[in-house]
C-alpha cells in the first residue's frame, strides 16, 4: 500500500480528536477531502510510512478554498503553487483549528488538491509528478 495511514483531525468545542486509517483505500481518502469544511473538518494528513511521522501531505480547507502543503523530514516544506503569477495577496482558511493565511498562489481548487492527493497516494510521496513549491 502506498500510503500507510491517514489522520483526520474531527475539531469539537471540546478539542481535537483524530481519527486514523491504516492501510486507507483511495476512495477513503477522497471521501474525507471532499468533506472538508473549515469547520469540524478542516486537514487531512497523508503518511507514506508508518515510521516516520515526520513526512506527511496535508490537504486543508474546504469550501472551494484548499491548500495541498507537506513536510519531508520535517526538514522541506513542500507546498502546491497552483498560480504563477507572483501575486503576495494572500488567502485564509480554518487549519489546524485556526485561521491561517496563505499566499493567493497556493489557493487550490477541490478538484486539484484532489489530483494532487491522487498522485502523492499513487507514488507513496512527493516524487509524484507534481512540480512543488519548495521553500
Amino acid at each position: 500500500m502506498p500510503i500507510s495511514r491517514v489522520a483526520i483531525p474531527l475539531w469539537t468545542v471540546e478539542g481535537v480528536h483524530a481519527q486514523e486509517i491504516i492501510s486507507p483505500t483511495w476512495p477513503e481518502i477522497e471521501r474525507a477531502i471532499r468533506a472538508l469544511d473549515q469547520q469540524s473538518h478542516q486537514e487531512v494528513y497523508l503518511y507514506p510510512d508508518e515510521n516516520d511521522d515526520e513526512t506527511w501531505l496535508a490537504v486543508v480547507g474546504g469550501k472551494g478554498s484548499y491548500a495541498a502543503t507537506g513536510s519531508i523530514a520535517n526538514d522541506s516544506f513542500p507546498t502546491l503553487r497552483t498560480k504563477s503569477n507572483g501575486s503576495k495577496e494572500s488567502f485564509s482558511i480554518m487549519a489546524g483549528g485556526q485561521l491561517s493565511e496563505f499566499p493567493s498562489e497556493f489557493e487550490a481548487s477541490l478538484e486539484q488538491v484532489i489530483q494532487v492527493a491522487h498522485a502523492f497516494f499513487n507514488a507513496g510521496g512527493f516524487e509524484c509528478g507534481v512540480e512543488w513549491h519548495r521553500p
